[in-house]
């Protein structure tokens, strides 16, 4: 079988003549193994450096058995030496134990030599037949080669070590490489995992034959990194199981034959699309990057600081102060501090952020997120850009579709890749105009009441949509602009924005509008549709929000008091009250050494 990128049987014999392959021959048995062989116990196969001297090349434990490895302990000797029958015979006749001492008759040989041998049947027939050894088997070039054709990473990673370009995958280790070498220093996994112990595991249990996981993390790239960085840790701590299975796929042709794969694999589609293809009763984990959505199975946490700058030091930044700044800004954004740490000048600044900076990229900069199917969001979008949205919309997909794309487009929805540093970028290239269609676009999106609320809240989960009490705008618009807020608010200290404000004041002045309106609202019904936005809200306008609750709660019948609703919470359908979003602000304003004592009190 012939693939395009993929070595043939005449890469792999003219590879046995390198001396490379003195050393790599176990690696590639390793991997072979480690791919297809689904009842391994136990692997001891040095390769490199490590290459025994004197011992077994190799021994593997099985509780079944496959084409290529038996079941239960099976010993190997490995060459790549010319002239297989006097090298094979003279390897028979010097093995006369097992690694463990466990009887000979109780464990299979297996002779593997990179070599055209065309009496390796008649060698491990004569052998078996001594009945010395429980069974022995030998495998010459045509084997391997075989063998290789139906372990489809393993073939791609040996491919790409003889520098061809697989069509439609890479493996994990070329992603990383790519992804973790254009930094200064370069990228760890350790700087990629600081902090992510818990979802580590997560991730690692659910490997399992269990079809689809989602994982979010606040950029596409950044996923991606999360899940090689697992692997190639794993392998470096002696556990290649999840690397010697692993591929990021980038082309749908390729994406079916690795689902139709006998071998459970680790695939990860750079197309999200690819995931609608697998099957319910899949055999392989599917790792789906997702962004901006609010239902993941697995949802990445933001780095944790003083590990990526004890990271940092050891992969080489020796100035402490450096590496602390750099750990801080990893805990916002790692495709941020990928970029501060750029060694290609191209990373630092992506073609979108060059001036002079259009309108349609600050107007999707400020929304952040959306989906194109709703009239709302259209309207909200068309207001930002100040131009109809199908104009709006087809500039948009240029941001989505270059080598460093801003957008995410993925069906309806529209996502920022990288929000921090999109911003971090962007935020200086804002005008008075943005701003002002901004105010205007939060009032309408953010300020809308929540049409459910006039369902009792027994009722309110299934009756809403069947009765049209939905809201105009969606939630990803929703987030997206109370996200851009809470950005404007961080990153906006040196903007200038309408009124003499700078951009941080905007961002509380909106919040202060939105706040105001809620506490004149005596229903609490302004506050509860914001209930979920709150802790965004908070970061915004921190001042604001505080004010705003102080006043919430200053009545001996506050208006706040009607979030606390919880006489259904028991009821398997009700809805959550909307106090817990209150809460989750206050506990983030607790953070702040400014606000601690006042978000206390409140």
């Amino acid at each position: 079988m012939s693939r395009p990128g993929f070595a043939d049987r005449n890469k792999l014999r003219d590879w046995a003549d390198t001396k490379q392959s003195q050393s790599d021959f176990p690696r590639l048995l390793r991997r072979l193994i480690l791919e297809t062989t689904p009842g391994l116990v136990e692997l001891g196969m040095p390769a490199g450096e490590g290459v025994a001297a004197g011992k077994w090349d190799g021994s593997v434990r099985s509780s079944s058995s496959t084409v290529w490895v038996p079941e239960g302990l099976s010993v190997w000797e490995l060459s790549v030496n010319s002239g297989a029958n006097a090298k094979a015979a003279d390897d028979y006749g010097k093995r006369d134990s097992t690694p463990d001492g466990s009887p000979l008759h109780d464990c299979t040989y297996i002779q593997a030599i990179l070599r055209v041998w065309t009496d390796r049947d008649e060698f491990a027939t004569k052998h078996t037949a001594e009945k010395k050894w429980k069974d022995v088997r030998a495998y010459g070039l045509d084997d391997v080669h075989t063998w290789l054709e139906t372990a489809p990473i393993t073939w791609a990673w040996f491919s790409e070590e003889l520098g061809l370009n697989p069509y439609g995958m890479r493996t994990a280790e070329t992603w990383w490489a790519a992804w973790s070498q254009q930094t200064d220093p370069v990228m760890t996994p350790e700087i990629v995992l600081a902090g992510r112990d818990d979802v580590k595991k997560a991730t690692r249990n659910r490997l399992t034959g269990s079809g689809i996981t989602s994982i979010e993390g606040p950029a596409y790239d950044e996923t991606c990194a999360f899940i090689a960085a697992l692997a190639v840790q794993a392998d470096a701590q002696g556990d290649g199981s999840l690397l010697s299975r692993l591929a990021f796929v980038n082309e749908l042709s390729t994406w079916r034959l690795l689902l139709d794969s006998p071998q459970p694999l680790v695939l990860v589609p750079l197309d999200p699309e690819f995931a609608k293809e697998v099957p319910s009763a899949c055999r392989h984990d599917v790792l789906v990057p997702v962004v901006g959505t609010t239902v993941a199975d697995i949802d990445l946490p933001a780095l944790d600081a003083t590990a990526v700058a004890a990271a940092l030091q050891s992969a080489g930044m020796n100035d402490e102060k450096k590496s602390d700044s750099a750990g801080r800004l990893a805990r916002r954004s790692l495709t941020a501090l990928r970029r501060n740490l750029a060694t290609n000048k191209a990373l630092h600044r992506p073609p979108w952020a060059e001036p002079p900076v259009g309108r349609h990229i600050r107007a999707a900069l400020l929304g952040g997120s959306w989906n194109d199917q709703g009239d709302g969001d259209r309207s909200a979008l068309a207001e930002l850009s100040g131009e109809p949205y199908e104009d709006f919309s087809e500039k948009a997909a240029g941001l989505a579709e270059s080598a460093d794309p801003l957008m995410l487009h993925a069906g309806p929805s529209w996502h920022l890749v990288a929000p921090f540093d999109s911003w971090l970028l962007l935020v200086e290239r804002l005008t008075h105009d943005d701003l002002k269609r901004l105010e205007a676009v939060v009032n309408a999106v953010i300020g809308e009441i929540d049409p459910s609320l006039d369902i009792p809240d027994e009722e309110r989960w299934w009756k809403a949509s069947v009765e049209g009490k939905v809201r105009a705008f969606s939630g990803d618009l929703r987030r997206g602009l109370a996200r851009s807020l809470a950005l404007l608010g961080v990153h906006g200290a040196s903007l200038s924005a309408p009124g003499g404000s700078t951009g941080s004041g905007w961002a509380n002045h909106l919040v202060r509008s939105l706040l105001k309106k809620a506490n004149e609202d005596d229903s609490g019904r302004t506050w509860a549709s914001l209930s979920d936005l709150l802790p965004l809200l908070a970061e915004a306008g921190t001042d604001a929000f505080v004010d705003a609750v102080t006043a919430g709660t200053a009545d001996d019948d506050p208006v706040l008091g009607k979030l606390f609703a919880d006489k259904n919470a028991d009821g398997l359908f009700s809805s959550s009250s909307p106090h817990t979003g209150l809460l989750w602000a206050l506990e983030g304003v607790a953070w702040s050494p400014d606000h601690f004592g006042a978000a206390v009190d409140l």
